[in-house]
C-alpha cells in the first residue's frame, strides 16, 4: 500500500527535498541520498505529486479545492483529529483545506490531542 500523499509531502518538504516540474511531464526531485526510499514512495504518487507541485513550490498559495467532496456528516481530520467536511482529493480521507496546505506548503501537521472522539 502507498502512503498517503500528504504525508509523502509533508515528510519531502522536513527532509528538505527539491521539486521541479519538467515540461514534458517528468518530476525531478533532488536532496540527500538517505532519503531515497522518500523519493521512490513520491515518484510512486507522480501523477498527484504533478497536480500538487505548484503548491508545494510556492507558485501557488493553496490548493483548489472547488470539486472535492463535501460530507453531510463530520468526521475526523486524518492530520490533525478534529472534525472536518471535505474529503481531500488524492486519498479521499477527511481533512481540513488548511491542515493540507500546511503538510505541502510547510511540511507542518497539526499536533491535536483526541479524547473521547473530540479534540482535546
Amino acid at each position: 500500500m502507498t502512503a498517503p500523499l500528504l504525508e509523502l509531502l509533508a515528510s519531502a518538504r522536513r527532509a528538505g527535498l527539491i521539486f521541479t516540474g519538467q515540461a514534458d511531464g517528468q518530476l525531478v526531485i533532488r536532496g540527500p541520498r538517505r532519503h531515497e526510499q522518500l523519493v521512490r514512495s513520491l515518484l510512486a504518487r507522480k501523477p498527484d505529486v504533478l497536480t500538487v507541485l505548484a503548491a508545494y513550490t510556492g507558485e501557488v498559495t493553496g490548493l483548489d479545492w472547488r470539486h472535492v467532496r463535501v460530507l453531510n456528516e463530520p468526521r475526523l481530520c486524518a492530520l490533525c483529529g478534529r472534525p472536518a467536511l471535505l474529503f481531500e482529493p488524492y486519498d479521499q480521507r477527511p481533512c481540513h483545506k488548511v491542515c493540507a496546505e500546511a503538510a505541502i506548503r510547510w511540511g507542518t501537521i497539526p499536533a491535536v490531542r483526541v479524547r473521547q472522539g473530540r479534540a482535546a
